[in-house]
């Protein structure tokens, strides 16, 4: 997607403004709010709601105009979030709501002992969902006072939390950081990514990206099938949402100028500029708009234009192309010299008796297609390992590898670890003849991206008669 930018003078940046249609995302407005700015949601009423650490929020308008509420019965505000047509919040030992239409007169508060104060996020199944030291609530909403269910995750340091598809994502700032992901009923993952995550979005299907301020070097990620692909960017990347045009923006609080990141499913990262402070959290707001806080300067600035770029002819719209080539994370074989055997390449999980397993741990799902060299003797001629022949005969001896034509196979490898069944055969009918080789894989992803080739040498002895 390209990118446009508007750089906006003082009066227009806080002028109460209406989203311009635009074929490219860019700042259209950066509104004063009456504190420093910290989570925000788009509410019930299509209006964004701005929680600021104390007991005050602000309503902002699409078009830009904010108005701040002190909710009663509610102490200090964390996290902020939407479900069941209320506003719902997180403060130490207490979930609180409000009406959006009164909110300084319908506000109630529960205690959850053990909430931390921090994000709040609704989940698929519509329940609340938030973190506390060691441990993620799961909050029923309904329930009157609310109910809650703790879910112990040790070590728990819970920061940002976000919620799709039947999955809950929470960030853990506890070193070495992790991702968290829990299912509705409460089975979790732990992902480790080191550093310190501050922020983390629910993506497309089982997918999820991450912003790691405190990792060396810097990074947002993405979890996609399972597999953890980190993308370096410096200047504190923060807070994080999926746009409505289907890519990961995050918030690039020392960023120099200040900018917004905008990540790809696929793993290509471009930034926005225009911003007059620090931007530090973000949400998806209506009318393909984002909204971030500026803390700095104590404004939110909103984003328009953030739609997906139109399809080719005849084509669907999509979240843009894959450009990612798969990779290697890990590659070995259990036996380097084996013998002959009788069955053909076939993944699997068992162990063998004869041949070997080779080991593939893959970023992605992809192809893998296996081909041979084979180790043959050659002599040292203008820098190169050569053929021997007549004339070249008394050169300094060297080793040359061949490929070895018509002994190939391919397997459908999975993201993750992949285990190769391997004795000798690339077929029912063709094999190796015994000798040392280098088997080289390269994998091919759904999108025709290639890896680099990985080879590993072995030595295949003829068949025990």
């Amino acid at each position: 997607m390209r990118f446009g930018l508007a750089l906006l003078t003082g009066a227009l940046a806080s002028a109460a403004l209406a989203p311009a249609a635009s074929a490219a995302p860019q700042v259209t407005g950066q509104f004063p709010v009456p504190n420093m700015p910290r989570y925000l949601t788009q509410g019930p009423d299509g209006n964004i709601w701005v929680a600021y650490g104390n007991t005050e929020v602000s309503r902002i308008t699409p078009a830009g105009a904010v108005t701040t509420f002190d909710p009663n019965n509610i102490g200090t505000i964390g996290g902020i979030a939407s479900a069941g047509g209320k506003l719902w919040t997180t403060e130490a030992n207490g979930i609180g709501s409000f009406s959006p239409s009164d909110p300084n007169n319908t506000g109630d508060l529960d205690t959850v002992t053990g909430v931390g104060g921090e994000a709040i996020a609704r989940g698929s199944d519509g329940s609340l969902w938030t973190t506390g030291a060691n441990t993620v609530f799961k909050i029923n909403p309904a329930a009157n006072p609310v109910g809650s269910t703790p879910i112990t995750v040790a070590g728990l340091s819970g920061r940002d939390i976000d919620a799709a598809n039947g999955l809950v994502w929470v960030a853990d700032a506890n070193a070495p950081g992790r991702v968290i992901r829990l299912t509705n009923a409460g089975t979790f993952t732990p992902f480790n990514v080191g550093g310190m995550v501050q922020g983390v979005a629910a993506g497309p299907g089982t997918d999820a990206a991450f912003a790691n301020p405190g990792a060396v070097p810097q990074h947002m990620g993405r979890i996609q099938g399972g597999v953890v692909k980190k993308t370096n960017r410096s200047g504190d990347p923060f807070g994080i949402t999926l746009g409505s045009d289907g890519a990961y923006w995050t918030a690039l609080f020392a960023s120099n100028p200040f900018s917004l990141g905008r990540l790809t499913v696929g793993g290509t990262l471009t930034t926005l500029g225009g911003l007059s402070g620090g931007p530090r959290q973000i949400t998806t707001g209506p009318n393909n708009t984002l909204w971030v806080s500026l803390e700095q300067v104590s404004k939110v600035a909103r984003i328009s234009g953030v739609t997906a770029p139109p399809p080719p002819a005849g084509g669907a719209a999509g979240p843009g192309p894959d450009l990612a080539a798969p990779r290697f994370l890990g590659a070995r074989l259990t036996r380097r010299t084996f013998r002959l055997g009788r069955r053909r390449p076939v993944r699997l999980a068992a162990r063998v008796r004869t041949g070997t397993i080779v080991r593939l741990n893959m970023s992605e799902r992809a192809q893998l297609t296996f081909r041979f060299e084979a180790r043959r003797s050659g002599r040292r001629v203008g820098g190169r390992c050569r053929r021997p022949t007549r004339r070249n005969i008394r050169r300094q001896r060297c080793v040359r590898w061949v490929l070895v034509r018509r002994r190939s196979f391919t397997i459908n490898g999975l993201a993750g670890l992949n285990k190769v069944r391997f004795e000798g055969r690339t077929s029912r009918r063709r094999s190796l003849r015994p000798g040392r080789y280098r088997m080289v894989v390269r994998a091919k992803d759904p999108s025709g991206n290639l890896s680099l080739r990985k080879r590993l040498g072995f030595r295949l002895l003829a068949r025990r008669r």
